[in-house]
């Protein structure tokens, strides 16, 4: 016998029919597709397809036919328990959603849970399995057993990572067993952002006593270069503007308008606003607009340890010059002043007698 009802009553009436054998049915309406049915009622194409064998082979629906609708959708009345490594759809939730809850990739997910469609549908309530360790980290597994046959007994601790293909936080903290706050908080200028190819994290807490190579107007083209290491502090530098991790143009040589200049420092992308910390306590030795040299409103702080740092293109400046700031204190907000091709913050570093260094070697440890 079958009985045919709406399809956002189907749950309803299994309840009302105790649960007997009967077999549901659904009566296609005019602007139904197969995604959207197989949608609504919480199964996924290939099922609905499997279940009407007239719909293997590509045709199309119409208005008025009469769908089996798969047996799983009457037995789900309550949700089964869920198995270790398993967790559930929330209500609303796309595969986007899912895997960025997750922190894992969509590549990642659709491996350990082949029943996905192409589509990515999910339902609210959907179990799913969570990728394993050794799924997980199948990529690294050879180059790890070439490491050991190589490595001495006493192996130094591998204190960096280069994201590959594929990576991101979750993975590559379960790789090295770290909690993927761990990994974020000892890289704070990845942290709110998409891991690229090719980025170095930190798998240690950072200590700013790192080598960094002093440069001049021939930095980069083979000139000479003296090495110089940041002084011991308590605290490592700060990143000036968390959640923004993006660096758009990187220190070196640079072309701007078909002219080879050197670039003294590193441009992080950020919407105009954005607050600007210090990187490291210190005092304001300048705070001023200043457009002959093209920053614009720009801060330069000096630090202890004969450091000083630069915050240039911003949009407003929060110190005055002689004040004390403290690490993590607002100096400015990002913006566009000054000789700039769209919004960020120029962010540089420099030795007391103005040689420039590369910031990123504060918090890369390159």
């Amino acid at each position: 016998m079958l009985v045919t009802v709406p399809l956002k009553s189907i749950l309803a009436a299994l309840v009302l029919l105790g649960g007997s054998a009967q077999a549901l049915t659904y009566r296609v309406k005019p602007g139904d597709n197969l995604y959207r049915i197989a949608l609504r009622a919480g199964v996924s194409e290939r099922e609905l397809q499997q279940a009407n064998p007239a719909l293997r082979g590509g045709h199309r629906l119409y208005a008025g036919q009469q769908l089996q609708m798969p047996d799983r959708v009457g037995a789900r009345r309550a949700p089964a328990p869920l198995r270790p490594g398993e967790f559930r759809v929330r209500q609303g939730e796309t595969l986007a959603k899912v895997t960025a809850r997750l922190g894992i990739s969509q590549r990642e997910l659709r491996r350990a849970n082949p029943q996905i469609d192409r589509r990515g549908s999910l339902y609210a309530g959907q179990a799913l399995k969570l990728p394993t360790r050794a799924a997980l980290g199948a990529q690294a597994a050879p180059v790890r057993r070439v490491q050991v046959k190589a490595a001495p007994r006493r192996a130094a601790p591998i204190t960096t990572y280069r994201v590959r293909s594929g990576d991101s936080f979750y993975t590559i903290a379960q790789r090295h067993g770290l909690t993927t706050a761990q990994l974020q908080r000892f890289n704070p200028r990845y942290a709110q952002s998409t891991l690229m190819v090719g980025a170095v994290l930190q798998l240690r807490p950072v200590v700013p006593a790192m080598q960094a190579k002093a440069s001049g107007p021939g930095a980069g083209r083979g000139s000479s270069t003296t090495a110089v290491r940041m002084a011991r502090t308590s605290s490592a530098w700060a990143w000036p503007v968390p959640g923004y991790g993006r660096v758009t143009s990187g220190y070196g040589l640079r072309e701007i308008d078909d002219v080879e200049e050197m670039h003294r420092g590193i441009d992080i992308a950020a919407p105009a606003g954005t607050p600007v910390l210090a990187a490291r306590s210190g005092r304001v030795i300048e705070a001023r607009a200043d457009n002959e040299r093209g920053w614009g409103l720009t801060v330069v702080v000096q630090h202890p340890g004969g450091w000083l740092t630069r915050y240039a293109h911003l949009s407003s400046v929060s110190v005055k010059a002689g004040q004390l700031v403290r690490q993590g204190e607002r100096v400015g907000q990002v913006g566009s002043t000054g000789r700039v091709t769209g919004t960020h913050l120029h962010f540089g570093l420099y030795r007391s007698d103005w040689s420039a260094t590369d910031p990123l070697l504060a918090y890369n440890g390159d």
